[in-house]
């Protein structure tokens, strides 16, 4: 996935994925991160994602030290956790095909019914829209 920011760090990525896991239990971690300058905000991040329990990942490149049949991918709701933990940090960052925050919250809803099927839910965005304690 892409991410483009002014305020999201790598740092704060693998912050966010320790805290998918750690605070609401999500199987979900950072498995390669590159950072570089953005050419339109400060900060342009890729990253790939996995899971200890998911299915097999597909799509991935294949590297010398992961190769590519034993990594598994994290689930829709996990990638949820993370992405909110980091709008909440940054409510306009683009990530993936979510413009903001509030594409993220938009296009998630559009898609719960189809993703119920899977045992997916969207709990994650109620943390969204919780107050930023001052």
């Amino acid at each position: 996935m892409k991410l483009y920011s002014d305020i999201i760090t790598g740092s704060a990525v693998y912050e966010a994925a320790l805290r998918a896991r750690t605070e609401h239990g999500q199987d979900i971690y950072v498995e390669d991160l590159s950072e570089k300058k953005g050419r339109k905000r400060a900060h342009s991040i890729t990253l790939y994602c996995g899971s200890e329990h998911g299915r097999y990942a597909v799509n991935r490149p294949q590297t010398a030290w992961r190769g590519r049949d034993r990594t598994r991918a994290a689930s829709w709701t996990a990638w949820g956790w993370l992405l909110a933990i980091l709008f909440k940090q940054d409510p306009h960052a683009v990530m993936g095909e979510y413009d903001g925050a509030a594409d993220f919250e938009r296009q998630c809803l559009d898609m719960i019914e189809y993703r119920r099927r899977y045992g997916d839910n969207v709990d994650f965005l109620a943390y969204l829209n919780e107050p930023v304690p001052a």
